[in-house]
Order: C-alpha cells, then structure tokens, then sequence
C-alpha cells in the first residue's frame, strides 16, 4: 500500500479500518466509490510507474462472482503493459487466465 497512488474502496468504514492497521498516510490518498464512480476523475500521473495495476481481493464463486468475463476481457487487452494481482483463495481459477501476460495469483493473505 506505500507504493499505491491511490486507493479505493467501496465503504468509509473500510478506510477506516485501514488507517487503523497500517497508519495515518493512507487517508489522504484513499477515495471511496460506493454505488458507481466519481464524476471527474484525475488524470494527473502521481508517480512514474510504468504499468497500470490493479489488485483485486476477495473470492470468486463459479456461480455467484465467476471471473470468466474478467479474464475473456484481459485476454482482449493489447498494447497495454499492466498487471493484475489477484488476492484470496481463488486457486482454482487459474486455468481461466493461463496465458494472459500480467496476471499474477498471490494466494490469501493476512490482515496483520
């Protein structure tokens, strides 16, 4: 989270409780989207990271939260240098995003 621009999540409470576990730095460059997204967007680089990244965390559900699309669309993405991390207990979806150049399977990973 030190190297991150930004981060946003989908509650305050959320941010919250990230202040509390990992320190104070994390409020000024933490934005919450609850229902949507903002209407104006920065477009300022903040840094001079090459890649665009993204991480998502949490469990996704053949039936419920199926990561199909996701990885038909990153499949799709060409003549962008990003990576995508993705965090939780998802092992068994790795075959749906073998091949696709980026995508990175961290495991689950403590709170603490």
């Amino acid at each position: 989270m030190h190297d991150a621009d930004h981060l946003v999540v989908t509650d305050d409470k959320v941010i919250e409780l990230l202040v509390e576990r990992h320190g104070s730095f994390l409020q000024e460059k933490s934005s919450t989207i609850s229902q949507g997204f903002p209407a104006t967007v920065s477009t300022e680089r903040r840094s001079a990271n090459a890649k665009f990244s993204i991480c998502f965390t949490g469990s996704f559900y053949a039936d419920f939260r199926s990561p199909a699309q996701l990885a038909t669309a990153l499949r799709a993405v060409e003549d962008l240098d990003f990576q995508f991390q993705i965090i939780g207990n998802n092992d068994r979806f790795k075959p749906l995003f073998e091949g696709i150049r980026g995508v990175e399977f961290l495991g689950q990973k403590s709170h603490g």
